[in-house]
């Protein structure tokens, strides 16, 4: 082979071996300089503001009206309802037994959305819609329901008062399941316990415990077809008034 011939030869081979390395080393850095796709992360969703401006209860707010009543486990507990929900702080004030207060923080913004206080057997809920702390509405919490000021109460089926009463004069109608009821309304407020005294047929008398400290505020009494209450003022079980229920009327006695 002459001289010539094989230096152009070498030429073209070298040529084509420097390509093909730096075709391979680009392919090679192109592959190791390129990102792979980070994984996907699961970022927090912002919980949005809930308009309580509503009668209708949910879940949560069911919950909390049940807890509402309930022996405290001393005088504050927080976010009762866990991390997964609005944060409530549940609180037991003026030397309360039970939890008779308590604050919601919807969106988990620190601030409080809703404020609800426990007294005499009834919950009262003050709501800032604006997400302000500005408590401009307000609801009460009577036979598994809201109602806002000014609505008429919905009574059980019957019932001559609303309420936690009503709910009561109507168990009075109803036959005795034995001779004593524990806890006849549930937790959800106030205590009342059911008898069936001198072999009646049916409930003619009921103590009622309106803060669940074991004292009894009011006992109420079955007789000749009338409803006679007697009433603790002082939470003592020192029965200083006296009221009988007339023409759907709580009247001094």
């Amino acid at each position: 082979m002459k001289y010539k011939t094989f230096q152009a030869l070498m030429f073209v081979l070298g040529g084509a071996v420097v390509l093909g390395t730096c075709t391979g080393g680009y392919v090679l850095c192109s592959k190791q300089s390129k990102p792979e796709p980070a994984a996907a992360r699961a970022e927090p969703t912002e919980r949005p503001h809930v308009d309580t401006a509503t009668a209708t209860p949910s879940s949560w707010d069911a919950t909390v009206a049940s807890m509402m009543g309930k022996p405290a486990e001393g005088d504050k507990k927080k976010d009762a309802l866990g991390s997964r929900g609005p944060k409530v702080n549940l609180y037991a004030e003026d030397g309360s037994k039970v939890w008779n207060r308590a604050k919601v923080d919807l969106d988990r913004d620190e601030k409080w959305d809703e404020k609800w206080t426990l007294k005499d057997g009834v919950i009262e809920r003050q709501i800032a819609p604006g997400d302000d702390e500005q408590y401009t509405k307000s609801m009460s919490w009577r036979n598994g329901k809201w109602e806002s000021p000014g609505e008429e109460p919905a009574a059980a089926s019957g019932a001559v008062a609303a309420g936690w009463e009503g709910r009561l004069l109507e168990m009075l109608k109803q036959p005795a399941t034995g001779d004593k009821g524990k806890d006849a309304l549930g937790a959800g407020g106030p205590k009342v316990n059911l008898y069936a005294d001198g072999g009646a047929s049916s409930w003619n008398r009921a103590k009622v415990d309106l803060d669940r400290d074991e004292k009894w505020d009011e006992k109420w009494t079955v007789k000749d077809n009338t409803v006679e209450r007697q009433i603790a003022p002082n939470d003592d079980e020192v029965y200083t008034k006296r009221l009988v229920l007339r023409d759907g009327v709580w009247a001094e006695k």
